[in-house]
C-alpha cells in the first residue's frame, strides 16, 4: 500500500487553540466543569477509544486505506489536544508515531508505539491537577465583587491581595487567607495614620484604634472644627478596627496553631473589604 506523511506542522501547529486551556486564559485561573466538559471530554474520549481500537487491533490501521486515514486524523488531533493540554511529552511520542506512519510500520510496530503513547499520555493526564471550589465560594475565588468598587482603580496592590485571600478561602486554606487579609489591613492602616499624622507601627497596629478612641472620648468643646468635621469617618474606621480586632483572634499568624474556620474567614473577609472600602469612598488618592 501507498503511505502518504502525516504533516504535523502546517496542519496543527497553527491551530488557533493549539496552545491554550481555559485555565490559562481566565486571569485567575479557576474553570468549571462545564469549561472542562467543553474544552476536552468529548472529544478526548473519543479520540482515547480509537487509539485504543487501533492498539489492540493494529492490523485493521496497517492493511486497511480508510482506517489508516483514520488514524492519521486520530494522530493530528492528538497532537493538538497534547498542545492545549501541555503534554510535552506525549507531544513528542505522537511526533514519532507520525514519522512511523510516513515509513509504513507493521501491527506489531504501531501497537507497540500506541501503548507506549496511551502511558504517556495517562501519566501527563494524571500529573495535572484540578481542585474544586465550593459554590458558595465562587465569589471569591476570582475578586468580581471588587472590581466596581473604587478599591479597584484606587488601591490596586489591595485589590490584588483579596484575590489571593479570596482564592485561599475558596480552596479551603483559611489561615493563608487570613493572612492575605491581615497584609490588606496593615496596608489600610498605613493609609489612616497617614491622614492622622502619627506613627505607625505594624506590630502594634491596634494603637490605632485606642488613639481613635481616646480622641473622639474628649469633650466636644476641646476638638478643633477640623476634627468634628472628620470624626464619622473615624468613627466608622474605629469601627471597622474593633470589628478586625474581633475576628483576629490571634495577632501572631505565623504560629502553627492559629487556625480559622469557613464562618470565621469569611466574617474577616467581609470585614476587611468594608474597611478598605470606606478607605478607598472618603479619602483622597
Amino acid at each position: 500500500m501507498s503511505v502518504s506523511a502525516v504533516q504535523l506542522p502546517s496542519e496543527v501547529l497553527d491551530h488557533p487553540q493549539a496552545s491554550f486551556a481555559p485555565w490559562e486564559i481566565d486571569p485567575y485561573g479557576v474553570v468549571s466543569l462545564f469549561d472542562m466538559l467543553d474544552f476536552a471530554a468529548e472529544e478526548f474520549w473519543k479520540l482515547s477509544a480509537d487509539l485504543e481500537m487501533f492498539k489492540n487491533f493494529p492490523d485493521i490501521a496497517v492493511d486497511d486505506p480508510i482506517r489508516f486515514s483514520k488514524l492519521k486524523d486520530d494522530i493530528i488531533d492528538a497532537y493538538r489536544w497534547c498542545q492545549r493540554m501541555g503534554m510535552k511529552l506525549s507531544s513528542n511520542k505522537v511526533k514519532q508515531l507520525a514519522d512511523m506512519l510516513v515509513v509504513g510500520p507493521t501491527p506489531p510496530q504501531l501497537a507497540s508505539v500506541l501503548e507506549d503513547l496511551h502511558e504517556r499520555m495517562q501519566e501527563e493526564l494524571e500529573g495535572i491537577w484540578f481542585r474544586t471550589i465550593p459554590q458558595e465560594k465562587h465569589e471569591y475565588a476570582n475578586p468580581i465583587w471588587l472590581v466596581d468598587t473604587k478599591i479597584y482603580a484606587k488601591y490596586p496592590a489591595a485589590f490584588a491581595e483579596f484575590g489571593h485571600a479570596g482564592m485561599c478561602f475558596g480552596i479551603g486554606e483559611n489561615a493563608a487567607s487570613v493572612f492575605h487579609l491581615m497584609r490588606i489591613v496593615d496596608f489600610g492602616l498605613r493609609i489612616v495614620a497617614q491622614s492622622l499624622g502619627v506613627p505607625y507601627e505594624a506590630h502594634a497596629w491596634q494603637r490605632i484604634g485606642e488613639g481613635l478612641e481616646k480622641r473622639m472620648r474628649e469633650k466636644y468643646q476641646t476638638k478643633t472644627d477640623e476634627w468634628k468635621q472628620k470624626e464619622p469617618f473615624y468613627a466608622q474606621i474605629l469601627t471597622d478596627i474593633q470589628a478586625i480586632g474581633r475576628g483576629h483572634r490571634n495577632p501572631h499568624l505565623h504560629e502553627i496553631e492559629s487556625k480559622y474556620d469557613d464562618r470565621e474567614t469569611r466574617y474577616m473577609l467581609t470585614v476587611v473589604e468594608g474597611f478598605i472600602r470606606h478607605l478607598a469612598d472618603n479619602l483622597p488618592q
